[in-house]
């Protein structure tokens, strides 16, 4: 016959496991329902930075012997004279 400690203690880790089991099954779904909030919440574009009073960012020279932050309407770098590259604007859709 089986000993009554035995019993105790495989049901009750059996009880762990069960347990366990579930909290992460909880946890999974708490977090794709989390997902799914934050995708619908993304859909919306944000406001442009003009419409939020945003001065426009810093054109940091891209060379790593200067990485110098000029005004946004620099073409060439106050440091080091060299030309900035063309500002990023949005991919030109539109």
């Amino acid at each position: 016959m089986i000993e009554p400690g035995v019993t105790i203690l495989v049901g009750g880790a059996f009880l762990i496991g069960v347990l366990g089991f579930f909290v992460m099954m909880a946890s999974l779904l708490l977090r794709a329902f989390r997902w799914a909030i934050r995708s619908l919440a993304e859909t919306t574009p944000p406001p442009a930075a003009a419409e939020l009073g945003v001065p426009p960012a810093k054109r940091t020279c891209p060379y790593a012997d200067c990485a110098h932050d000029n005004p946004p309407a620099a073409i060439f770098c106050a440091r080091c004279g060299r030309r900035l590259p063309e500002p990023y604007d949005g991919g030109g859709h539109g």
